[in-house]
């Protein structure tokens, strides 16, 4: 965002529009000019929404925006294309209310890791903000399975979590700087997460994947026509499965 993408670029959401889908919004619940994403969402070409411009009250807890918030207005964006039109819906967002640090004052930890040489209130406070997250997808969920028309939501995470040194070495039983596969593949590794309202073509989605394939791993999952730069995409994944940033 802060290096490259300085003119309209190719992406998902460009790809989809120029077929026909409405909704395309690119929302996240923090302010606009953060890591320049006023000016790299449109030419993604999303439709911008932020903290300043949410359409529905973003909620707070530790003084990030709420995931069930978020999800509010995504559930806004998508009743208003709606009333516009019956065209394929699709939305980009983010979530926030889980980001570091984890030893903020006014939140009370509900969950406690348990079997650790010792306590880390970090990895409390993470762990419980986890279980307020699972509620709100709960939510979501429940909304979204009311829709009629196929729906797919594609949950991702960017990272793991920050927290202390001290807890991933025991978790990983060894140096966090080992260099080795093993050791740098697992710090590196997140899941994602698929919910449809239909039966999706599973053995098409890889079972390890990098980020650079993910709109590749979705088109296909619903079975969509590809791009040619899209089929290249999914050429490359046989013979990279994964692509590293570190």
């Amino acid at each position: 965002f802060m290096l490259y993408v300085k003119h309209p670029v190719s992406s998902l959401a460009s790809v989809l529009k120029n077929r026909g889908y409405t909704g395309i919004e690119g929302f996240h619940p923090n302010r606009a000019n953060s890591y320049n994403r006023n000016v790299v969402y449109p030419l993604l070409g999303l439709e911008p929404y932020f903290k300043e411009t949410a359409p529905v009250e973003l909620l707070t807890l530790r003084n990030l925006a709420t995931d069930a918030s978020v999800y509010r207005n995504l559930l806004f964006f998508y009743e208003k294309a709606r009333e516009e039109s019956k065209a394929p819906f699709f939305f980009y967002t983010m979530t926030i209310q889980n980001h570091s640090e984890y030893n903020k004052p006014g939140f009370d930890s509900i969950v406690r890791a348990t079997g650790l040489r010792k306590s880390y209130g970090e990895v409390d406070q993470f762990l419980s903000l986890c279980k307020v997250s699972d509620e709100a997808l709960e939510e979501l969920v429940l909304s979204v399975s009311a829709f009629e028309e196929p729906t797919v939501l594609l949950f991702m995470g960017d990272h793991q979590p920050k927290l202390p040194e001290g807890f991933y070495q025991e978790i990983q039983k060894g140096n966090v700087y080992d260099t080795g596969f093993e050791k740098t593949y697992w710090k590196y590794n997140v899941n994602c997460y698929i919910w449809a309202n239909f039966d999706l073509q599973e053995e098409s989605f890889p079972s390890m994947t990098s980020m650079n394939y993910m709109q590749v791993n979705l088109l296909r999952l619903i079975g969509a026509t590809l791009t040619p730069f899209q089929e290249y995409l999914c050429d490359l994944q046989q013979k990279v499965p994964v692509f590293g940033q570190y």
